[in-house]
């Protein structure tokens, strides 16, 4: 299996950049349950899955969708100014519809109104969803800059949360500092775009068409985006709502640890994407799915024997049941590794988008309906919640799987 040297590039500085990413909250995970405990943590928690709601909004599908372009016209420099002048208007017209729905709710929700601080600086955190543009440096295959710019930022936060944070009233420090680092690496962004790739924003050049296409675009994709955040953020706020804050630290770490494990398999996807969309190299795919499997099956064994204490490591003492949440949930990452595959780089790529999506907003049904099915039945328990979670991702890869393999895709 030859594999092109620029995707081993990307590669390497994805998994420099993912490894920074992974360590950053590895590290301060610990630190920060000590120090704000089980409740302030799980504020800053509950409040950063709010957060994640409307980085999806504002992402709206552009990793994918401007990912593609870029990559389909990386030699027009004219066109690639286009298309980021486009997408960065979008994404930031919807920041500010994002900021007006979460005045709202502090307005209309006793719970959003006594955390109103807290709410609103995670919600500022997106802008560097607004204005790093991983579309373009995946796009263009230049992955080591947004490696420097993203990666700075992040140790720059940890180092602030290590310095700063040290009592549990310093708990509104946390989102101030990824705030800030947010800032600088969109600053950075822009810098480069600008002075260094030449990319020029000229707004009177905006057309309305333009915009409205990209918009309707990445409309196909938001559905299953935001379907997929649901999915993996509500059962934080279900927790909440039936437990309290202390118990959104426990599931939220193993679902932290279980992310972990999903990297490897994020950073192939990432890094080939743009290779696939060019070659349409199945075989290429085919013996990555074989390798997710095994290697999946492996870490699950692993994980099943070694529980308690993987999860101890990371959450800084023993938790029976937060090893029992563990041992459930990752079946979740070899999954979702398998079911990147058969989505970003064979549906999307012979262009099955529907059936990419479908495969979301399916599960998000099936998850709803399941989860109100425990509601009604009184079975909401932490166990029956990650065991739904492993449920509706096996639903969305298996439909995915099926017209795959209905459309003989692996096999061309």
């Amino acid at each position: 299996m030859k594999i092109d040297n620029t995707v081993l590039k990307n590669f390497s500085y994805l998994t420099v950049l993912q490894v920074i990413s992974v360590l950053a909250p590895l590290l301060t995970y610990p630190y920060l349950i000590r120090v704000l405990g089980d409740v302030y943590f799980g504020k800053v928690i509950w409040a950063y899955s709010i957060t994640q709601l409307f980085v999806i909004i504002i992402n709206f599908g552009f990793n994918i969708t401007g990912t593609k372009e870029i990559a389909e016209n990386n030699a027009n420099k004219d066109i690639i100014s286009a298309i980021a002048s486009d997408i960065y208007i979008i994404k930031f017209l919807l920041f500010l519809f994002g900021l007006l729905v979460v005045l709202l709710l502090m307005q209309l929700l006793d719970i959003f109104a006594e955390n109103k601080t807290l709410i609103l600086l995670s919600y500022l955190i997106v802008i560097g969803e607004v204005f790093v543009p991983i579309w373009y440096f995946q796009g263009l295959e230049k992955m080591r800059f947004i490696t420097i710019i993203n990666g700075g930022a992040k140790i720059l936060s940890t180092i602030l949360i290590f310095a700063f944070v040290n009592s549990q009233l310093d708990y509104i420090y946390v989102p101030i500092f990824q705030l800030s680092a947010a800032v600088l690496a969109a600053v950075l962004s822009l810098v480069f775009l600008y002075r260094i790739d030449r990319i020029q924003f000229v707004l009177s050049n905006i057309s309305f068409v333009s915009l409205r296409a990209r918009f309707v675009e990445g409309l196909q994709f938001f559905a299953s985006r935001l379907s997929s955040v649901i999915i993996e953020r509500a059962n934080i706020f279900i927790i909440q709502a039936y437990f309290g804050f202390g118990e959104v630290t426990y599931y939220d770490t193993a679902s932290k640890i279980v992310n972990l494990f999903k990297i490897p398999y994020d950073l192939i996807n990432q890094a080939v994407y743009p290779n696939i969309v060019k070659t349409h190299n199945m075989k290429l795919v085919k013996h990555i799915i074989t390798f997710i499997l095994f290697s999946g099956v492996l870490s699950v064994l692993i994980f099943w024997v070694f529980s308690a204490e993987i999860f101890e490591l990371v959450y800084g003492e023993y938790s029976l049941l937060g090893a029992k949440i563990l041992k459930i949930l990752i079946v979740i990452a070899p999954l979702t590794g398998i079911g990147f595959f058969l989505g970003n780089t064979t549906l999307i790529i012979f262009g099955h988008y529907s059936k990419f999506n479908k495969s979301i907003v399916f599960a998000m049904l099936f998850y709803a309906f399941s989860t109100i099915t425990l509601v009604i039945t009184d079975s909401v328990t932490l166990t029956n919640i990650a065991i739904l979670s492993v449920l509706t991702t096996f639903f969305w890869v298996a439909y995915r799987g099926f017209f795959v393999n209905k459309y003989k895709i692996l096999e061309k």
